[in-house]
């Protein structure tokens, strides 16, 4: 027997109040020790035994042959040995107005013990079910409230590195439009200093060209007629320096936009200062990509972002103007013709969809309307009406709201029956692709990273859907 003063003889831990393994049991020794006795084995100990973990592939290693029976136990009982010494009381909970304490291992089993009587059970005792059931109750809400604080706070948190970004992107789009418009001036003041230029060379030809006072009348009149044709050759000479001089503009102008975006904090004064020593327009942009495909880009951009054909430049510019694609364009004046010609080619199909839609039918107008606009069964007739009530198709159908509310509602049922149909497509091609691909055998998680780019898979927008309908189907194949 091993000594007394080998374990501890007061305040016992809690550790070593659990449950007794079978054949054991508790004794007092005369001096108030407790001792254990194992009546099969005669064997008696101070340090309270506890129940050995054995691994689940111990039971096959003691099926083996008889010559490797011996290893096996010995390989068995140094793995329980070592469970052993690993499990350790982890987690002690006090249960509310009782004696008992929760006590959770490393391993992750669950005993309760009486602190006084030092009894242990691996279940609920009966004399505590109400007050460990209330504890645990109380545990859930204080982690249920812990967990909505946390969320709460990584919803606060998301949400001011949502509006820095946004300020951030605010303050760019800003100083982007400040410096188009810098260069807009520019390319304007420049025309001013061209045409004041124009306008003094004009002047002095003139100023230079003075009727003699001592001249005959016949030498005035031939001096006049000079002077008329002389104003009709200039007039027609300006008019042909024009087209010449709008080529030079037209470079001047990208020079000065190329010059803008390199030296954004250079002033207007200075640009045009230095516009004069301006070498010829950079190189187009790295892309790979011709001209007209560059045209192409941009005006697929001004689609995307929703531009209004009637706003002007300036209004709208924020909208694109760090789109890449809009930088792509590297002249200004090449922008703004891409976007006036993008706005005169909207007007006129806006134009020709009204006039198209007078010369439908109405009902039939009407119809084309709700089935371009109204695409979810959730769209409410207030929220339509108000919409489109300008929209002449919506004007030309009907005899009043009433009418037009009927022929609404009738393709919400339409547009429903259609959407069913489209899931019931949906379902049976994903039930489909289940066959093809899947094995019944297989996890849910496993079936999602084997099928999750398959257009079948894709086609079923919920996700609980996509796993109820695996389920049903793993329970028809193995009649489980």
């Amino acid at each position: 027997m091993a000594s007394p003063s080998q374990v501890e003889t007061n305040n016992i831990p809690v550790y070593a109040a659990a449950p007794l393994p079978p054949g054991w049991t508790e004794h007092r020794a005369p001096t108030g020790q407790f001792y254990y006795y194992h009546a099969a084995s005669g064997e008696s100990t101070y340090v309270r035994p506890s129940i050995q973990i054995i691994p689940a592939n111990s039971d096959h290693s003691s099926n083996n042959s008889n010559g490797n029976t011996t290893q096996s136990n010995k390989v068995a009982d140094k793995k329980a040995s070592t469970s052993k010494r690993k499990e350790k009381p982890k987690i002690k909970e006090p249960i509310p107005e009782t004696d008992w304490m929760k006590v959770t291992t490393t391993e992750g089993n669950v005993f309760y013990t009486n602190l006084e009587t030092k009894v242990s059970s691996w279940t609920v005792p009966d004399e505590i079910k109400a007050q460990v059931q209330c504890y645990e109750e109380q545990e859930f809400r204080k982690k249920e409230e812990l967990k909505r604080v946390e969320e709460e706070q990584a919803r606060i948190k998301a949400e001011e590195v949502k509006r820095a970004h946004e300020a951030e992107q605010k303050r760019l789009i800003e100083l982007e439009v400040q410096k188009v418009r810098a260069e807009v001036e520019a390319e304007a003041v420049l025309r001013g200093l061209k045409r004041k230029t124009e306008d003094q060379s004009h002047l002095a030809t003139t100023s230079s060209v003075q009727p003699q006072a001592s001249t005959s009348s016949v030498s005035h009149i031939d001096v006049g007629t000079t002077l008329d044709e002389r104003k009709t050759k200039s007039a027609k000479l300006e008019l042909k320096d024009e087209d010449q001089d709008e080529e030079w503009q037209r470079q001047i102008a990208e020079e000065m936009a190329l010059e803008a975006s390199e030296e954004s904090n250079t002033t207007n004064a200075t640009l045009i200062g230095n516009s004069s020593t301006l070498g010829a327009p950079g190189p187009a942009p790295a892309s790979g990509l011709s001209p007209e495909e560059l045209k192409a880009m941009f005006k697929a951009m001004l689609l995307e972002k929703d531009i209004n054909p009637m706003a002007p430049w300036d209004n709208e510019l924020p909208k694109f103007v760090m789109d890449s694609r809009y930088l792509a364009v590297s002249s200004m004046k090449e922008r703004r013709d891409l976007f006036d010609e993008f706005c005169k080619e909207k007007i006129r199909q806006q134009r020709a969809a009204k006039v198209a839609a007078l010369k439908v039918d109405p009902p039939q107008a009407y119809r084309s309307l709700l089935i371009e606009f109204v695409t979810s069964t959730r769209m409410l007739w207030e929220d339509f009406k108000t919409k489109h009530k300008k929209d002449a198709r919506f004007r030309n159908f009907g005899r009043d709201d009433r009418e037009r509310e009927k022929a609404f509602k009738g393709w919400l049922k339409e547009l429903g029956e259609q959407k069913r149909q489209q899931l019931i497509r949906s379902e049976e091609q994903f039930l489909k692709l289940l066959e093809e691909k899947v094995d019944t055998a297989d996890e849910w998680e496993d079936v999602k990273e084997k099928i999750k780019n398959e257009p079948r898979y894709l086609g079923i927008s919920s996700n609980s859907m996509k796993e109820s309908l695996w389920k049903k189907w793993r329970e028809q194949k193995t009649g489980s």
